[in-house]
């Protein structure tokens, strides 16, 4: 008994309200309880073998992720409550930095990359590193102009991007795309994988066509990409309280081309003092 409340503990800390020590009157009063609930659903042989000190015990550790409402905390908020939170939590912090690495294919050629990103309230920037397709390149988004580089060329000034600018919904900028995700999380449940107390792992259940939808961002989805589904969406929260990491991954087509694509994102820095430099 003494190794499932250890366990119970390493797995689900906040759902156990209080455990008694399992050699206790109390501890053995409760299982006795359970053994008269679950008798029934016994044959009458097992039923006699549990009736003792032992098989009480051993009943009870069968049956208290169960019955045990006795022991566990009923109320204890659901998985996608607590990506929910994660997410609003997260929106809130108007700057941060992230680390986006993909594994994928361009016609089944290997299209790996990487994109650092980091925003400030409507400021943003892109790093871009892509070096079997397109090779590298950078942008920004600061006080209303969009600059472009590539490689080590020279910076040019471009006209706005919609997609990169003010909407927010669209691009890698956390504190917009979060928004549009809190959103999409009334439609979508999730499971929790893991609680390693630090980190709590999460996997979106059911039909993921919501992440599909622009507001998803392409930290959470397919971006709204034609022909492009999502086929698998995790994320790890941290004190069920902000988003850590995102791994999402999608399959489609683009421009007749066919692209299957995992990419794992590690937030970091949320609510930090970050300056995106003007490189004018």
């Amino acid at each position: 008994m003494n190794n499932v409340i250890a366990h119970l503990r390493a797995a689900r800390p906040e759902a156990l309200v209080s455990v008694p020590d399992a050699n206790s009157p109390q501890t053995l009063a409760v299982l006795e309880r359970i053994l008269v609930t679950e008798r029934s659903a016994v044959s009458p042989s097992l039923a006699r073998r549990l009736s003792t000190r032992r098989g009480a015990v051993a009943l009870g550790m069968v049956t208290v992720l169960g019955t045990a409402g006795l022991l566990l905390n009923t109320n204890a908020p659901t998985a996608t409550a607590i990506v929910r939170k994660a997410a609003a939590s997260s929106a809130n912090a108007r700057s941060g930095r992230a680390s986006m690495n993909v594994t994928s294919t361009f016609d089944g050629q290997n299209a790996d990359g990487t994109v650092e990103l980091a925003w400030s309230g409507a400021n943003e920037s892109y790093h871009l590193n892509y070096p079997n397709q397109y090779g590298t390149a950078e942008i920004r988004l600061v006080n209303g102009k969009q600059y472009q580089r590539n490689g080590t060329e020279p910076w040019q000034v471009l006209a706005v991007d919609p997609t990169l600018w003010s909407s927010g919904v669209n691009t890698g900028r956390l504190a917009s795309v979060t928004e549009g995700f809190e959103a999409l999380t009334t439609t979508i449940e999730f499971e929790e994988l893991a609680n390693d107390r630090e980190l709590r792992h999460f996997r979106a259940e059911g039909d993921l066509g919501a992440l599909d939808k622009s507001p998803a961002g392409f930290v959470f989805g397919t971006n709204g990409h034609a022909d492009a589904r999502t086929t698998s969406l995790e994320v790890w929260t941290e004190n069920n309280e902000l988003i850590r990491k995102v791994q999402v991954s999608f399959v489609g087509t683009a421009d007749g081309h066919q692209l299957t694509a995992t990419a794992t994102t590690e937030i970091h820095n949320l609510g930090a003092d970050i300056v995106i430099e003007n490189p004018s």
